[in-house]
C-alpha cells in the first residue's frame, strides 16, 4: 500500500498536467478580461472566447459555406472553418466562429 512519502511518477505527472491546465485557463480568462486586441477582434467579428482560445486544426485548404446565407466562401487555409461569413456575422451580431453574441451578453429570461 503506498504511503504519503512514496513517489509515484504517474501521479506526479497527472498533478503537473492538471496544474498546467488550471493555470492555462486562468491565463486565458485574464487575456479575455484584459482584451488587448478588442479593436481587431471586433473588426473580424469574433467573440473573446474564440479569439483568446487556441484551436486545433488540420493544414488543408477547406471548402465551406456560411450557415446563415449558405453562400460558398473562399477556401479557408485550415480545417477550423468559420461558421458564418463576416457580413452575416456583423449583420446578426454573432461570432463568426461559434455564433455567440458579439458583444457577449446573456439575455434575461422571462417567466
Amino acid at each position: 500500500m503506498p504511503t504519503v512519502g512514496d513517489r509515484n511518477p504517474l501521479a506526479e505527472f497527472s498533478i503537473e498536467i492538471a496544474t498546467c491546465v488550471a493555470v492555462s485557463a486562468l491565463e486565458r480568462a485574464h487575456r479575455m478580461i484584459e482584451d488587448r486586441s478588442k479593436k481587431e477582434r471586433l473588426a473580424r467579428g469574433v467573440c473573446p472566447a474564440c479569439w483568446y482560445n487556441s484551436e486545433l486544426s488540420g493544414q488543408a485548404f477547406t471548402d465551406w459555406s456560411c450557415a446563415a446565407c449558405h453562400a460558398r466562401q473562399p477556401d479557408w487555409p485550415n480545417t477550423a472553418t468559420p461558421t458564418l461569413c463576416t457580413p452575416c456575422g456583423k449583420k446578426l451580431k454573432l461570432c463568426v466562429r461559434c455564433c455567440a453574441r458579439v458583444p457577449l451578453r446573456v439575455r434575461k429570461r422571462t417567466k
